[in-house]
C-alpha cells in the first residue's frame, strides 16, 4: 500500500507541475488552454487534498485570500446587479486556491527551470503574435492577445521583466549560456516592449526598478552583477532608442502627475461607494454600471461617462468590494510584504524572495493608476508570492 501510495503521490505531484507549466505557457496567449490547466491543477490539487497528500495552512495570508471570493458572494445580495457579481466570483475564487497550493508544491532547480522556461517562452511567443499585429496589421496598440488591453499588458510585460532580470542575476552562476543569453533576450523584449506600449504608470515603475535593481546588486551582489547589468542596460537602451516612436515620446513627456481626468473618474467611483453599500460596494464587475455624471455637478468634459474601473486598484475595490473587500484585499497583501521581508533578511540571494518583493513594489505603486491584480497579471503575481513563501518555508524543498 505505501509503494502504491507513493507511486500515485509522484505521478499526482508530477502532474501539478506539469499543468503549472501549460498555466504560465498560455497565460498570456489564449484563454481557452489557460482555463484548462488551471482546472487541472485545481482537480489535481482537490483530489491530494482529499487523500491527505496535501495539507493545507491557515494562516493570515491564506485565510486572507479565501476570504476574499467569501466576502464577494456576501456582497452580491447588496450589489447593483448579483449576476455580474456572481459570474466574475469563480475567476477570484480560483486564483484564491491556486495561490494555496502552490504555496505547497516542492521545487528542484530543475522544475523552477522548466517554470521559468515556459513563461518566458510563452512571452515571446505571444509578445510576436502582438508585434506581427501591431506592424503589419496596424493595430493601434501593442498587446498581449490574452491579457488584452494595453495598460494591462504593459504590467504583464513589466513583471516579465522584473522576473527575468532576478532571475538573470541570482541564478547566472548555475545557468548554462544559452539558457542565459535566453533570459536576456526575454528582459530586453519585454523591456523595450513596455515603451513601446506608451502605458506611462509602467515606463516610469520600469526606469524606479532598474534603480532598485542597481542599489540591491552593490549590497548584496558581486561586483561583476553590476557590469553585467549595465552591458544589459547598454544594449536594452541602444535597441529602444531606435524603436522609439512619437506616441511613445509623447506619452513619455506627459509626466507621472499628468491625470487626464482621472480625478474626475476618481471622484465619481467614491462617490458611488458612499452613496450604495459602505460596507460590501457596488458589487463586483458592476462598475461598468455606474454614471460618473451622477455624482459630481461640473462635468464639463466629453469623456466616456462609463468605466469598466477606476483606474485604480484601491478605488476600485473600494467601490465594487466595500470597506470590507478592500480591508481584506490590504491584509493581504501587507501580510504578504511583511513574510517576504522576514525572508529576504534571513537570506536576501533568494531569486524568488526578491522576485516577490520586487512584483510586490510595482504592484502597489501601479496600483494608483491602474488595476493591477486582475486576472492574467493577477495569476502571474500570486504564481511568484506563492513560490515565495513555499520554497523558504516547505522543507521538501531542493533549492538553495
Amino acid at each position: 500500500m505505501k509503494k502504491n501510495k507513493s507511486i500515485y503521490q509522484k505521478n499526482s505531484e508530477w502532474l501539478m507541475y506539469v499543468s503549472l507549466y501549460l498555466l504560465v505557457f498560455t497565460l498570456p496567449l489564449t484563454e481557452a488552454v489557460k482555463n484548462l490547466a488551471l482546472i487541472l491543477f485545481l482537480i489535481i490539487a482537490f483530489y491530494s487534498t482529499y487523500k491527505k497528500d496535501i495539507t493545507i495552512k491557515f494562516d493570515l495570508i491564506n485565510i486572507s485570500i479565501l476570504l476574499m471570493p467569501v466576502f464577494i458572494f456576501i456582497g452580491s445580495y447588496f450589489s447593483i446587479d448579483p449576476k455580474n457579481t456572481l459570474e466574475g466570483l469563480d475567476s477570484i475564487a480560483t486564483m484564491s486556491i491556486l495561490f494555496i497550493y502552490v504555496r505547497e508544491l516542492s521545487w528542484t532547480e530543475k522544475q523552477v527551470k522548466y517554470l521559468f522556461l515556459s513563461m518566458f517562452s510563452g512571452f515571446l511567443i505571444t509578445l510576436g503574435m502582438g508585434y506581427y499585429k501591431y506592424i503589419m496589421l496596424h493595430k493601434t496598440f501593442l498587446e498581449l492577445n490574452s491579457v488584452g488591453h494595453v495598460n494591462h499588458s504593459a504590467i504583464y510585460m513589466l513583471f516579465i521583466f522584473t522576473i527575468s532580470l532576478s532571475y538573470f542575476i541570482l541564478s547566472y552562476r548555475k545557468l548554462e549560456k544559452k539558457y542565459l543569453l535566453f533570459i536576456m533576450l526575454v528582459n530586453i523584449s519585454a523591456g523595450i516592449s513596455v515603451f513601446v506600449t506608451g502605458s506611462r504608470a509602467t515606463m516610469y515603475s520600469l526606469l524606479g526598478i532598474l534603480v532598485l535593481f542597481i542599489i540591491y546588486s552593490s549590497l548584496y551582489l558581486n561586483k561583476k552583477i553590476l557590469l553585467s547589468l549595465g552591458a544589459l542596460f547598454l544594449i536594452g537602451g541602444i535597441l529602444l532608442y531606435f524603436s522609439m516612436n512619437s506616441y511613445t515620446i509623447y506619452k513619455f513627456q506627459e509626466g507621472i502627475f499628468y491625470v487626464s481626468g482621472r480625478e474626475d473618474i476618481a471622484i465619481g467611483f467614491i462617490n458611488s461607494w458612499l452613496h450604495h453599500n459602505k460596507l460590501f460596494g457596488i458589487g463586483l464587475n458592476n462598475s461598468s454600471l455606474i454614471e460618473l455624471t451622477d455624482y459630481y455637478a461640473n462635468y464639463s468634459t466629453e469623456r466616456i461617462s462609463h468605466y469598466s474601473h477606476a483606474h485604480n486598484t484601491f478605488l476600485t475595490y473600494l467601490s465594487e468590494r466595500g470597506i470590507v473587500g478592500l480591508g481584506i484585499y490590504i491584509i493581504f497583501i501587507f501580510s504578504i510584504l511583511v513574510n517576504l521581508l522576514k525572508k529576504f533578511f534571513l537570506n536576501p540571494k533568494n531569486k524568488f524572495v526578491v522576485m516577490g518583493i520586487f512584483i510586490w513594489i510595482l504592484n502597489f505603486i501601479i496600483s494608483f493608476a491602474n488595476t493591477t491584480f486582475h486576472h492574467e497579471n493577477a495569476i502571474l503575481m500570486l504564481i511568484i508570492w506563492a513560490l515565495a513563501i513555499g520554497t523558504t518555508s516547505n522543507e521538501k524543498t531542493k533549492i538553495h
